[in-house]
C-alpha cells in the first residue's frame, strides 16, 4: 500500500485567507499563527496578551472549526477528482490511496495531487509512505514534504525527533507523552523504534504500544473511502425551544443510537449531526475522534458553548443548541468580576470534597477572607491534599454578594494564586473562592 498525505500548513489562517500576520486564538491562547507571526516568536500555546505584545501588528481572529471544515470540503472535493479514495483526517490534512492513483494516472498522480489544490490558490506539502502515519510526518518533513522510497519507511522515521509525535492531532499523541519520552532520554523515533515492546506497553499502555508500532513502521489500515455501511443513524422530530429540551433530545437520540451499535457490535469514530429549522435551513456537523465516542459524548456534541456575562467562571459560560443564532449577550460591569485571562479548566466545584484547599501567612496562621472583604494575611504557602506549594503571587480578592434578596445571601470572594513544589520546575495556579468560612478550589489555569 502507498499513501499520500495532503498537508496545508496553518490551514486556519488560510481558511481565513487573511493578509500579514495573523493569529487563531482560542480560549484566551493561540491556537495557529502564521510564518510571520513566528518570526516575531508568537508560538501556539502562547496567550494572546503575551503573542499580541510580541507581534502588535498581527490580525486576530477567533477560531471557528466549523468554518475550518466548509472551506477544506472544497478542497477535499478537488482531491477527489484525482483520486479514487480520499479521507479527511482533519480539516487541512487528507490521506489518498496513492496506489491506486498511481496505476490509473501514472508518474504523474502526485503533480496532479499537488495542482488539485493550488488551483483552489492553497498551499500544501506532499508526502507519500507505505503507512498513513508515517504519510503524515513525511508531508511535514522540513516544511516541504517527502516521498519515502517502498519499505524505507523506518529508515526514514528513525532519524525524526521525538516531538514529531505531537506534531499534528491527527496522530492522536499529546506533548505531555512526548515529555515523557524525551525524560527518559527517547530523543528520536529511532530510539523508541529499539526499545522493547512489553516495557513500553507497560510503561504507558495504549499509547505507548501505538506510538512503538508508529516507530517501527507496522502496517496499518488501509486508506477508508466512503463504503456502503448499514444505517444506524436515529433521528427525533420535535419542536424544540430551550436549551434544556435540547440536551433532553441529545440524550435520548445517543441513548439509542447506541443501542443500535452494541447491537450491530460497532462503534462510533465519526459523527454526523444535522439540525433542522422551522425556516426550512438545516445545519450539519462532522465530529471524527481517535478513540470510540461513549453515549455522553455523542450527547454533548448537540450543544455548544458560548461567551455570556458573569462573574465567576462557571456561570460565563452558556450551553446552546448547535448552530442556533441568539442576540448577543448583555454587556455590563458586572462588578466583582475576576480579570482575564479566564482559567483553562473548571475544577470539581465548590462543594467537592477534592476541592477543599488552605492558605497559611508567615506565621503559619490561616489565612481567610474578612468583614470587610480583605485577606488576614498575606499568603505564602498553600496546601491542597498532601501536596504542599509556595505561593509565588497572588491577587484579589473580588468579593461577591449573591441571593442577596432572598433569605439566604451567600458572601464569595475570589482569589487568584500562583504556586510552585519544591519538586516541581513548573508553576501552577489556581482561582480559589472563599464560601462558608473556608477556600475551594474553583478552577486551574
Amino acid at each position: 500500500m502507498r499513501v499520500a498525505a495532503v498537508w496545508f500548513p496553518d490551514w486556519p489562517i488560510q481558511a481565513v485567507g487573511g493578509q500579514g500576520p495573523m493569529v487563531i486564538a482560542r480560549n484566551h491562547a493561540v491556537a495557529v499563527c502564521d510564518r510571520t507571526a513566528r518570526r516575531a516568536g508568537v508560538r501556539r500555546g502562547m496567550r494572546l496578551r503575551q503573542a499580541q505584545a510580541l507581534c502588535p501588528e498581527a490580525t486576530v481572529v477567533e477560531a471557528n472549526p466549523d468554518r475550518d471544515g466548509a472551506a477544506f470540503a472544497e478542497v477535499a472535493a478537488g482531491l477527489d477528482a484525482v483520486a479514487s479514495s480520499v479521507e479527511v483526517l482533519r480539516p487541512g490534512l487528507a490521506i489518498v490511496d496513492a496506489g491506486a492513483a498511481l496505476r490509473y494516472h501514472g508518474e504523474k498522480a502526485l503533480e496532479m495531487l499537488v495542482d488539485a489544490s493550488s488551483y483552489a490558490g492553497f498551499d500544501s506539502t506532499l508526502g507519500v509512505a507505505d503507512e498513513i502515519a508515517t504519510a503524515v510526518i513525511a508531508a511535514r518533513h522540513r516544511g516541504m514534504g517527502a516521498v519515502v522510497p517502498e519499505g524505507g519507511s523506518r529508515e526514514f522515521l528513525a532519524t525524526q525527533p521525538i516531538g514529531v509525535l505531537a506534531a499534528d492531532e491527527a496522530l492522536g499523541f499529546d506533548a505531555g507523552f512526548v515529555a515523557q519520552l524525551d525524560k527518559l532520554g527517547v530523543r528520536r523515533l529511532g530510539d523508541l523504534a529499539a526499545l522493547p515492546f512489553n516495557q513500553v506497553a507497560t510503561r504507558f499502555g495504549e499509547t505507548g504500544r501505538r506510538a512503538h508500532e508508529l516507530a517501527q513502521a507496522r502496517a496499518d489500515r488501509r486508506v477508508a473511502p466512503e463504503m456502503a455501511r448499514p444505517d444506524l443513524a436515529v433521528e427525533m422530530e420535535e419542536r424544540i425551544e430551550r436549551v434544556d429540551a435540547a440536551a433532553f433530545a441529545a440524550r435520548q437520540l445517543a441513548s439509542r443510537l447506541h443501542a443500535r451499535l452494541e447491537e450491530a457490535g460497532k462503534v462510533c469514530l465519526r459523527l454526523r449531526v444535522v439540525a433542522e429549522f422551522g425556516t426550512g435551513e438545516e445545519l450539519a456537523r462532522v465530529w471524527r475522534t481517535q478513540e470510540a465516542l461513549t453515549e455522553q459524548a455523542t450527547a454533548d456534541r448537540v450543544l455548544q458553548p458560548r461567551a455570556v456575562g458573569g462573574r465567576g467562571v462557571a456561570e460565563r459560560i452558556e450551553y446552546v443548541p448547535y448552530g442556533e443564532q441568539r442576540d448577543a449577550p448583555p454587556q455590563g460591569e458586572w462588578p466583582g468580576r475576576i480579570p482575564a485571562p479566564l482559567p483553562a479548566r473548571l475544577g470539581g466545584g465548590p462543594n467537592h470534597p477534592a476541592a477543599r484547599i488552605r492558605l497559611i501567612d508567615a506565621a503559619r496562621r490561616e489565612v481567610f477572607v474578612t468583614a470587610e472583604a480583605l485577606l488576614s494575611g498575606a499568603p505564602v504557602a498553600l496546601s491542597w491534599g498532601a501536596h504542599r506549594f509556595r505561593v509565588l503571587g497572588w491577587a484579589g480578592p473580588w468579593p461577591v454578594d449573591t441571593q442577596w434578596w432572598t433569605n439566604t445571601p451567600q458572601h464569595v470572594a475570589r482569589l487568584q494564586v500562583v504556586g510552585q513544589a519544591d519538586y516541581e520546575e513548573h508553576q501552577r495556579a489556581w482561582l480559589l473562592v472563599w464560601s462558608g468560612g473556608r477556600w475551594r478550589v474553583e478552577a486551574t489555569y
